[in-house]
């Protein structure tokens, strides 16, 4: 009887060690039903995630040619589409870009994380245009709407207008794209 037990010690002591040697600082095991799970990847604490769920990007003025939107960069928002390929958020034909329409660039909180950016309060949202087309571009003022996970909208604002001459060539699409930064704002 006393082998027995001796050789149950034995065998739980050298289980232990080999459970042991699965540890590490950053990860864990789990142990269940005889079934050893370890995790794929180890997820770092790296902050307080955003209560936003949903940003609104709203031209108050004609861009020239689309907005881009990044965190981290990482671009959440890069239709890349010349001015007059949309109204509003919709892309469909506009002849009358320079008076209606303006551009609404809309990104949830899911999309931004699928592309890869981390969507953490503080982090900064850049706003940007994006030149598609030739030399020139144009900036505008916009407003920021973030809907957070309380049902509230907050507005912020930004951006300036004005008119750049850039590098391109005058109606040749720009590779790479060229962008004109235009503010930034912070999730919370």
């Amino acid at each position: 009887m006393i082998t027995s037990i001796n050789r149950r010690i034995e065998d739980a002591e050298k289980r232990l060690q080999e459970f042991r040697r699965t540890q590490s600082f950053e990860g864990h095991v789990v142990v269940s039903n005889k079934n050893v799970v370890l995790p794929d990847a180890v997820i770092k604490d790296l902050g307080k995630k955003s209560r936003v769920l949903k940003i609104r990007v709203v031209s108050l003025a004609p861009v020239d040619d689309d907005l881009m939107l990044s965190i981290g960069g990482v671009k959440i928002f890069d239709t890349q589409l010349r001015v007059n390929e949309y109204y509003g958020d919709r892309e469909q034909y506009n002849p009358l870009w320079q008076t209606k329409g303006f551009r609404i660039a809309t990104v949830t909180r899911d999309e931004a994380l699928k592309k890869g950016a981390t969507w953490l309060e503080g982090d900064t949202v850049s706003v940007n245009t994006a030149n598609t087309v030739g030399p020139q571009g144009r900036t505008a003022e916009w407003i920021a709407y973030l809907s957070l996970d309380n049902g509230i909208t907050i507005k912020e604002s930004g951006g300036k207008t004005e008119t750049i001459n850039g590098e391109g060539t005058q109606n040749v699409r720009n590779s790479p794209m060229i962008y004109f930064p235009n503010g930034s704002f912070k999730l919370i």
